[in-house]
């Protein structure tokens, strides 16, 4: 007969592994958006705790407990790697439409050059209560997902774990920039989900509008285009593309 035993730092943040497989439940429809909601809302181990053992005889809780952990012993680095690069890296996984995702161009201190791209937050996301609907951030592209905005597709994101993100709204130039630290990316990405629910529900004819381009016969969509095409459809759909001003400690 299993043993109760109290709970260690209970009001402590939640560790990644239970943040994971939180995730894991509510991608399997095991715990609903509504209680995910209610655990960013207050991300204590006790919370994680209390929302997975509620769920533990639901059909469906051991398999997604096996594939997270099948998940996470694929991904072991081999034995021997140095401490610092055995830590697991683990992303949240999210989506949202090419309307919102204006891409441009850095060049680095060496003369080359990343694409990246100024994903901006529509109206109703909201983060742990705070409401962040038209403020933006910051990520690198790869070529798959050029090729999704090139096709006006919905972009896929992946947001490390380990490592915070900064949003922001506003100009430096014009005094009403606004900038926050999120240390828990599974927050804003579960706030991106839920806004981009509202979004397709709500937001239909307009995104149609917004989305909708046509080139030139024969001619061949670019990065440019999209970036055009983004700020237009992000202004008319109430994202943050007037947000020129990144974080200067991400320059």
């Amino acid at each position: 007969m299993p043993v109760n035993r109290p709970l260690r730092e209970p009001n402590a943040p939640a560790t990644q592994q239970q943040i994971s497989f939180m995730h894991k439940l509510n991608e399997k429809g095991i715990i609903t958006n509504d209680e995910l909601a209610y655990f960013h809302s207050q991300p204590t181990r006790l919370t994680a705790t209390t929302l997975i053992s509620s769920h533990e005889n639901d059909p469906g809780f051991d398999q997604a407990r096996q594939e997270l952990h099948l998940e996470r012993s694929t991904s072991q680095p081999a034995p021997g790697t140095p401490d610092k690069e055995t830590q697991q890296v683990t992303f949240a996984h999210t989506k949202i439409p090419a309307a919102f995702v204006t891409p441009h161009t850095v060049t680095r201190n060496d003369g080359t050059t990343q694409q990246r791209a100024y994903v901006h937050l529509p109206q109703g996301v909201e983060i742990n209560g705070l409401d962040v609907s038209g403020y933006s951030f910051d990520i690198p592209l790869n070529p798959r997902q050029q090729q999704q905005l090139l096709n006006k597709e919905t972009i896929n994101i992946s947001l490390r774990e380990d490592r915070p993100i900064t949003i922001w709204k506003g100009s430096k130039e014009n005094g009403d920039y606004i900038s926050h630290t999120l240390n828990d990316p599974w927050g804003l990405v579960t706030g991106i989900k839920n806004g981009r629910e509202n979004y397709l529900n709500n937001r239909t004819q307009a995104s149609d509008r917004a989305v909708t381009h046509t080139h030139e016969a024969g001619s061949v969509p670019s990065l440019g285009d999209a970036a055009r095409e983004a700020r237009n459809s992000a202004a008319e759909l109430g994202g943050g593309e007037e947000n020129r001003d990144r974080p200067v400690a991400e320059r």
